[in-house]
């Protein structure tokens, strides 16, 4: 793959490399972490199935071209089986990698239920991973910025609970992500000031009895903490999760 597509090739090692400190941050096992760094490292291998012209297209495929595109999980499983000694965790994660909970991925359209935690670990490091690459059409996002769509996206097409022991083993605070703070409070991170390195913009959503706050008096109220007084994350997959995202829509918020 680095002779012939340098560019997947680079995205094949960063997201091992996510997908390993994912399944730590997750508790996999050694084991299972071997099947998860071997897995990511070989995700698109099947991309070398494809013609020229659509691997390396610089544009919007068509629809032709796409369905055929969407066959390089099966293309890449193919080549592994006939290896002969590639444990069968590792064909899952290539297969599977880009399904989605909902089922809207594919080649096969499985839903979560279907999907193995390391093959979803697997799904959302190379998701994350190609967010930080521009497209045609769309241009490279921050690593922060990935993260955050990859949180946001949670509560549908990712495993929301793998998603928010990620995001606290990191100790980083994507924008959108809901978390509660040291004195009980829930709040929406807002964007990081630049300037302030360790500083975060939150948008306060109950008070510390976790009393919902009437935004049509305050709508656009913020504060700004330190990251030491966020305590836990919240998975999108919580109940009071989905209550306060649905909360926000209703008045017009995130």
């Amino acid at each position: 793959m680095r002779d012939t597509q340098p560019d997947p090739a680079a995205k094949a090692v960063n997201a091992a490399a996510l997908a390993l400190v994912w399944g730590l941050a997750t508790g996999l096992s050694a084991e299972a972490l071997r099947h998860l760094g071997s897995g990511a490292l070989l995700l698109d291998i099947g991309l070398q199935r494809l013609p020229d012209a659509i691997r390396a297209a610089e544009r919007p495929l068509d629809a032709g071209e796409t369905a055929l595109f969407r066959q390089h999980p099966q293309c890449g499983r193919d080549m592994l089986l006939a290896a002969s000694d590639v444990p069968i965790e590792v064909l899952d994660i290539v297969l599977n990698h880009h399904e989605r909970a909902d089922g809207s991925g594919y080649p096969r359209g499985l839903g979560g239920g279907d999907l193995s935690r390391a093959g979803q670990i697997a799904a959302m490091a190379a998701e994350c991973e190609d967010l930080c690459w521009e497209h045609a059409g769309r241009p490279a996002r921050s690593g922060l910025q990935a993260l955050a769509s990859i949180y946001n996206a949670g509560a549908r097409l990712f495993d929301g609970d793998l998603t928010a022991d990620f995001v606290r083993a990191l100790g980083v605070w994507p924008p959108g992500c809901l978390v509660e703070l040291a004195g009980g409070e829930l709040a929406v991170v807002g964007d990081i000031p630049a300037s302030e390195f360790g500083a975060l913009s939150l948008r306060p959503v109950t008070n510390s009895a976790k009393e919902l706050l009437d935004f049509a008096a305050d709508p656009n109220r913020t504060v700004r903490v330190s990251a030491i007084e966020i305590v836990r994350i919240l998975s999108l997959a919580d109940p009071i999760a989905r209550f306060v995202r649905y909360y926000l829509r209703q008045c017009g918020g995130h």
